[in-house]
């Protein structure tokens, strides 16, 4: 099915990504995890009640709050397509590096053996599908979204054309 026809709970159906699998893809579809509205206002009351009668009640975790991230942010899934036909999900963290932690590109200490004072400029484009309101990412050149760990870190590669030739 094209990723501009689907539905937030058909997006949220594909098959997981394995946490340690880098795959490439050429369209990413951002997806923020839904919370509980009853989640977050027990959470709330539990925190409160721990502020005023902590004897009794425990301070609440964060995690205990299903879609959110123990740093107190929302999970971020990213669903992998190729020509707009999505194929797989990642289990989300809570941050999306681009072009991985500090922009440096991927495997960037191997090809550069020192921090760059400069990296190749990639063309990141995002907009919103028009059914679900997600926000599709793309770039001008293929993406490997790598490990899924606390964060998830997607780097801008040769395209998949450059590898046949």
């Amino acid at each position: 099915m094209n990723a501009e026809n689907m539905t937030r709970k058909q997006f949220m159906k594909l098959p997981r990504k394995k946490w340690n699998d880098e795959i490439k893809c050429n369209t990413l579809i951002i997806i923020p995890h839904e919370i509980s509205r009853f989640d977050a206002l027990t959470y709330m009351l539990h925190k409160w009640l721990n502020r005023h009668i902590p004897t009794l009640f425990k301070e609440p975790e964060i995690y205990e709050i299903s879609g959110m991230h123990d740093s107190g942010y929302r999970l971020i899934s990213c669903v992998l397509c190729n020509d707009d036909e999505p194929f797989c999900i990642t289990n989300g963290g809570d941050v999306l590096h681009i072009d991985g932690i500090g922009g440096f590109g991927y495997k960037w200490l191997e090809n550069y053996h020192h921090v760059p004072s400069t990296v190749p400029v990639a063309g990141w484009t995002i907009d919103c599908l028009p059914q679900s309101g997600l926000f599709r990412l793309w770039c001008s050149e293929d993406i490997l979204v790598g490990r899924s760990l606390s964060s998830q870190e997607i780097y801008r590669i040769k395209t998949m054309q450059d590898d046949k030739q």
